[in-house]
């Protein structure tokens, strides 16, 4: 820490007191390759200063998009969870039993048919679960 204390209250002041710091644009045109040298640390620390954020952006890892499917069934619970037996589903259809699988519907676990609409929104092909008598 003493070291920076030193850096910060002794040496930049001098540095830049006696940097040939131009008073206008135009000055800079007019600096010999010596002054440049000499202004190098300046302009290096500068333009990290301003080029650290970016970089730091571009350089950090992507990160993961969490996407839920489940948007509204049950969202209290860990898992959710529907059981049904063979009879429930015989009794549900005299022919067939139809599962969400989108949970879209409003009527979850059965199927109400949102998979549809949810479909043509997002190019997605997911369907029911039909179960047959």
């Amino acid at each position: 820490m003493e070291h920076i204390n030193k850096f910060l209250t002794s040496d930049l002041p001098v540095y830049l007191a006696t940097a040939p710091i131009p008073k206008t644009f135009s000055g800079f045109t007019e600096l010999s390759a010596d002054q440049w040298m000499q202004l190098s640390p300046l302009l290096t620390s500068l333009l990290l200063l301003v080029l650290l954020p970016f970089i730091a952006v571009a350089l950090r890892p992507a990160q993961k998009h969490t996407v839920w499917i489940n948007k509204t069934v049950e969202k209290s619970k860990d898992k959710v969870v529907t059981t049904c037996t063979v009879q429930d589903i015989e009794d549900l259809a005299s022919k067939k039993a139809v599962y969400c699988r989108c949970w879209k519907s409003a009527t979850f676990p059965l199927c109400d048919g949102s998979h549809n609409k949810h479909n043509q929104e997002t190019g997605d092909n997911v369907g029911p679960l039909i179960v047959k008598k």
